[in-house]
């Protein structure tokens, strides 16, 4: 199956083969968040969502955030804030429409995403809801 920009992500072990991970990083997509229930998990709007061992961050820039808070859990904070300045990661957006909640936000451009992420991701997520024995939409 290829990723939304055309180009397919292919493994080159089973789960069985693979080592033990010490972090596991499932990346999501735009209007994804909806179809979150369907596997069981309880959508919340948070850049970062910690739930015990498990931090989850939605978006592109959230993923920056995701990934400074697992590097000051793997390593420690200084360690995070080093890469923070090494990559200088300062967000001070012109605009306040990066978020489906935001004032700025288009919210027909929101209802379409959330649309076609139902219609083409669906699918895939009931199913792999179903093997997980969670139930479907």
């Amino acid at each position: 199956m290829g990723t939304d920009a055309g180009f397919a992500i292919m493994p080159t072990v089973t789960f069985d083969e693979a080592p033990q991970a010490d972090v596991l990083m499932v990346p999501g997509g735009q209007g994804a968040f909806d179809l979150l229930e369907t596997i069981g998990a309880v959508p919340e709007q948070a850049r970062v969502v910690r739930d015990g061992r498990i931090i989850t961050g939605g978006g592109v820039t959230s993923g920056v955030d995701f990934a400074l808070t697992v590097a000051a859990e793997v390593y420690d904070d200084a360690a995070a804030r080093a890469v923070q300045l090494a990559v200088e990661y300062d967000p001070h957006p012109p605009f306040d429409a990066g978020s489906p909640t935001r004032p700025e936000a288009d919210a027909e451009q929101v209802r379409r995403a959330v649309a076609d992420a139902r219609r083409s991701r669906g699918p895939v997520v009931s199913r792999a809801a179903s093997r997980l024995g969670l139930a479907s939409c």
